[in-house]
């Protein structure tokens, strides 16, 4: 077993921190941060479509590319902000990550800001390190 931690402890790390992702279509780092619960929260209920079946049964589907992009919306930091707290994207930027944008490109960046935030696997993904202060 390893070592037990307090609360204080864990409070002292929140995990917010930025940290980057390479992405080879773009030439260049991204930086971003993980998500809080509250945004996880948010971003899975904007990406839930709810039905019920005929037997009464209930499914929830979930829309990963709104998800993806949501996430990149979300989370991805404006570099050249010094205090790495402004994001980059907002609202009038979907059609741009949707349409215009290479899937991979986005998809890369999503994938570590889901993995980062517990809606992903544990994968290792391309370039990915974190950000030194």
């Amino acid at each position: 077993m390893g070592k037990l931690i307090s609360k204080s402890e864990i409070f002292s790390k929140k995990g917010l921190d930025p940290r980057t992702v390479f992405v080879s279509e773009w030439g260049g780092d991204v930086l971003y941060r993980p998500m809080s619960m509250v945004e996880r929260r948010e971003i899975r209920k904007k990406c839930s479509n709810i039905t019920t079946g005929a037997g009464g049964e209930t499914q929830i589907d979930l829309d990963a590319e709104k998800m993806e992009v949501l996430a990149v919306i979300y989370c991805v930091i404006d570099p050249t902000d010094k205090d790495k707290r402004r994001l980059m994207f907002g609202p009038d930027d979907v059609s741009i990550l949707e349409e215009e944008l290479t899937a991979g490109a986005v998809s890369t960046v999503a994938q570590a800001i889901l993995r980062d935030s517990g809606l992903a696997g544990n994968s290792q993904f391309r370039g990915e390190k974190k950000t030194e202060e």
